[in-house]
């Protein structure tokens, strides 16, 4: 089954200051609906029975990026630390939890936005019907309890992996990704990787991966071939080998599902 979501809702809550409101009321219309760069990427991929399924990644786009610079201004200015840092109990800590939350919400919607553009293309092209839905948050902070006491906690590259929920994992653009269940590790804060993890960085797969071994690395992957060059820092070769990684973390997660790709874009 095509993965589903529900189309996105306007989020009605406002932002906490007038010029942050305004900014992100120019920046939202323009950015809802997009993949933006790097590693972000829509996949049609099949699992062992047949099914396909419809793997998006991306986030909070230059909304995002504004709500984050506006209080990274803000810690510098008003925080303490020699890493400024704002207090949860100052007005500043409180306005940049909500309006983090804000960002959060647009997240959610523009995945749900470019879901709905790339499933009515496949419908049209092989008359499948959606079935269900799993969004899965990365880099964010949420506030959780461990070790019997309220945390708030900051995911970077982490997805929150409790016990008995279903995540993602995904490989590269010319590997498998999983469906995992979380095992709710203590250890980790019920936490797992967000992705396969890199093994070079851009610039080095740049340098390193010519576009014949990208091409032969993708296999029968259906991807824009005119754009291979440009995509040699997101090349296979580039990312840890997603079998090793999740035998490193199956005190973390259990696979359940394996996703072949079948075809991938990339923003």
């Amino acid at each position: 089954a095509v993965q589903r979501g529900r189309r996105p809702e306007p989020i009605d809550r406002v932002l906490t200051t007038h010029a942050l409101q305004r900014l992100c009321e120019r920046l939202a219309p323009r950015h809802l609906g997009t993949l933006g760069g790097g590693n972000h990427f829509v996949e049609l991929d099949r699992d062992g029975g047949g099914d396909l399924w419809l793997l998006i990644h991306s986030g909070s786009r230059g909304v995002g990026a504004a709500i984050s610079d506006h209080h990274q201004r803000v810690a510098q200015s008003e925080g303490v630390g020699d890493l400024p840092g704002l207090s949860l109990d100052s007005p500043a800590g409180a306005a940049c939890r909500r309006d983090l939350e804000w960002a959060f919400e647009f997240a959610r919607s523009n995945r749900v936005a470019i879901f709905h553009a790339a499933a009515a293309v496949i419908v049209e092209a092989i008359r499948v019907d959606p079935a269900e839905h799993l969004d899965v948050h990365h880099n964010f902070v949420r506030e959780e309890v461990h070790f019997a006491r309220p945390l708030l906690v900051h995911r970077k590259g982490a997805i929150a992996a409790p016990r008995g929920a279903r995540a993602l994992i995904p490989g590269s653009m010319g590997t498998a990704s999983y469906v995992v269940e979380g095992l709710g590790e203590p250890s980790s804060f019920s936490s797992a990787s967000h992705g396969a993890g890199r093994v070079m960085t851009r610039k080095q797969a740049q340098r390193e991966v010519t576009p014949d071994q990208f091409a032969r690395s993708m296999r029968r992957v259906v991807f824009d071939v005119r754009r291979a060059r440009a995509l040699l820092e997101e090349a296979p070769a580039a990312y840890r080998e997603i079998g090793e990684v999740l035998d490193d973390e199956r005190d973390l997660v259990t696979p359940c599902v394996r996703l072949e790709p079948i075809a991938v874009l990339k923003g």
